[in-house]
């Protein structure tokens, strides 16, 4: 669990050992940890304006896991595991039972129903899309302005769409 500053995990999400350990054991702690450390940024430092924008705390919670997973052990190919997450997510969202992303909610006993593969996995994956489609600079260029001009405060969908659609303005010109 992150709260700004902090974060407590359970002994069992943390504690691992590289000879006694089972690599999905493994894998799954170094997620958590990148997981519940990015929320320091996307949850904490910029919060989302209501309960509709939880992808956005959850969706690149869940991207950047998978970041710092893949820099700190390369030898899990995770980004194939996202691959596999992303498949599964997809038959979920062909389902009658689906959502947008961008769910609207009237009532506060329907936000538990957003924690799920939808708000996670396709999360992540429009922001992987936005990534690939934009490339790294300007996405990063993007995300950094994001978090710069809401830091300590709140965010929503429409706020992410235009700071990315700045970021990609040429101005090499000037």
């Amino acid at each position: 669990m992150e709260n700004w500053g902090l974060v407590t995990y359970r002994t069992s999400a943390l504690l691992v050992s590289m000879y006694s350990s089972s690599l999905s054991n493994r894998k799954r702690v170094t997620t958590v940890v990148a997981h519940e450390l990015a929320h320091q940024w996307f949850g904490d430092i910029v919060t989302m304006e209501w309960w509709d924008d939880l992808w956005l705390n959850e969706g690149f919670a869940s991207f950047v896991e998978n970041i710092g997973t893949d820099y700190a052990h390369p030898e899990f190919k995770i980004w194939e595991t996202f691959l596999d997450s992303e498949n599964s997510m997809l038959f979920v969202d062909s389902s009658y039972f689906t959502h947008p992303v961008e769910a609207v909610i009237t009532d506060p006993k329907s936000i538990d129903t957003l924690f799920d593969s939808i708000t996670y996995d396709k999360g992540s994956s429009v922001i992987r899309m936005c990534y690939e489609y934009l490339g790294p600079n300007v996405f990063m260029s993007g995300i950094n302005q994001y978090l710069t001009q809401y830091a300590y405060g709140n965010a929503n969908n429409s706020d992410l769409w235009t700071v990315l659609r700045f970021a990609n303005i040429d101005i090499s010109f000037l």
